[in-house]
């Protein structure tokens, strides 16, 4: 996924202290829209069920007042399952808004809970949600078994499906995860180690350990050297994404398949000058996407919001669902970004620069033929294997742009910031910076 500043525009009117993308408040206050600009869509809402023992789903239109969610006959949706209590939980709809409450307001306490962005909300615990696209939740048991929960606001698209991994058995005494061919799960990607962590089975279930690796393993968005794992518990080793059940580790592969969802993104400089205003927009994973504006319209200060960098101080930034500014180190090193002005040392050839941000940004154990084949092949990426031996100083403003984007290829990011990336380019090189997106 590409986003970049592009274009100008004509000048705003005066007064206006900034260009703003078309938020759902925006929208909502078209004629015959809805006055709440969070759901424009609620009536196509939907939930999705799916369980880790069967194969197939189940959707249901969200499309009244209250739904009763549960595994009694009298439910509106009705999930058979022992791990889903009775009267689980219900969705009702405030205003324009629909809110997930957790337990079941007329029985008080659940089996077995909810799991909800790695985090367990135990069976007396009270939850009020407001959905927002991509929530899940999920219901887990300690046998593993998990029923999964996803919304979708109706709002565009069906939801966007990760790449299917086939899940991980567990069993063995050792599994080893990582980037060489002779761990028992290989997980082949730029940004993991060759033996980047094991699981260790225990008297009392599997722990994690991580083998020091260069990015680290997080459990729940949180940096671990060890932990002791339980049901529903999130992994996260570069872009894979491995979910613990008890008895079996399910896989995503997020490289290529990030959504960011931006909901109130708000910001304000100095004098109360409003750079962001009440801003909320989705991107789909695999698109290409251009803020447009004119200058001093807070392209960048919107596009810092989104990649963190200089984040928003009202508002909420999901990557996948999870809440980006809080789990910034979990994601931070898939992210590319390049900004408006060059970030290579000029005194360097082309290949030396590449070769130098490879030893900082590639794992440890990266050896030097495997460095070589990763310059090789982002030269080739921006058409710049010509120019490998010739200082920076010595490349034209579009080349150097080129070289830019070919070291924040190197580690493969999921998600790619470019701020003003065709600015002064000529017309190849434009060409060539649009197809590398």
């Amino acid at each position: 996924m590409n986003i970049g500043d592009s274009l100008p525009v004509p000048p705003q009117n005066p007064g206006e202290p900034h260009t703003r993308i078309a938020s759902s408040q925006d929208l909502a206050n078209l004629p015959g829209q809805p006055s709440s600009g969070m759901s424009i869509a609620m009536g196509n809402a939907t939930l999705e069920i799916s369980t880790n023992t069967e194969r197939g789903k189940a959707t249901y239109p969200l499309n009244r007042q209250i739904i009763n969610i549960g595994r009694d006959p009298s439910n509106d949706i009705v999930i058979d399952r022992p791990t889903v209590s009775a009267f689980h939980a219900q969705i009702v709809r405030e205003g324009n808004q629909l809110i997930l409450i957790h337990p079941h307001p007329a029985r008080g306490r659940t089996l077995n809970g909810l799991i909800y962005q790695g985090k367990s909300i135990g069976g007396s615990e009270t939850l009020r949600k407001p959905l927002t696209r991509g929530d899940v939740f999920r219901i887990s048991d300690e046998h593993g078994t998990f029923v999964t929960l996803s919304y979708n606001d109706g709002s565009g698209a069906p939801q966007d499906v990760l790449p299917e991994m086939h899940p991980i058995p567990l069993g063995a005494q050792l599994i080893t995860l990582g980037r060489a061919s002779d761990n028992t799960v290989v997980l082949d990607h730029p940004l993991i180690s060759g033996h980047h962590a094991r699981l260790e089975r225990m008297q009392n279930g599997y722990r994690i350990v991580d083998q020091s690796s260069t990015n680290h393993v997080f459990v729940n968005a949180q940096r671990v050297q060890e932990r002791l794992l339980a049901p529903g518990d999130e992994i996260r080793i570069g872009p894979y994404k491995l979910t613990f059940t008890g008895t079996q580790l399910t896989q995503q592969d997020e490289s290529s398949s990030v959504r960011i969802d931006a909901l109130n993104l708000r910001k304000v400089g100095t004098k109360e000058t409003i750079l962001i205003n009440d801003i909320s927009i989705a991107i789909p994973p695999r698109k290409f996407v251009a803020l447009v504006g004119g200058s001093g319209a807070g392209k960048s200060t919107l596009m810092d919001a989104l990649n963190g960098l200089r984040p928003s101080q009202q508002g909420i930034v999901l990557y996948n669902g999870q809440d980006y500014y809080r789990n910034l180190a979990a994601f931070s090193t898939r992210l590319g970004y390049v900004p408006q002005d060059d970030i290579i040392h000029r005194d360097l050839t082309v290949e030396q620069a590449l070769y130098y941000a490879a030893k900082l940004r590639l794992p440890d154990d990266f050896s030097e033929q495997q460095i070589q084949q990763r310059i090789n092949e982002v030269l080739d990426d921006v058409e710049m294997t010509f120019r490998r031996q010739l200082l920076v100083s010595k490349l034209s403003g579009g080349q150097r742009k080129r070289v830019s984007i070919a070291l924040e290829l190197l580690a493969n990011p999921s998600v790619f910031f470019l701020d003003e990336p065709t600015s002064g380019l000529g017309p190849q090189d434009d060409v060539v910076v649009a197809q590398t997106g």
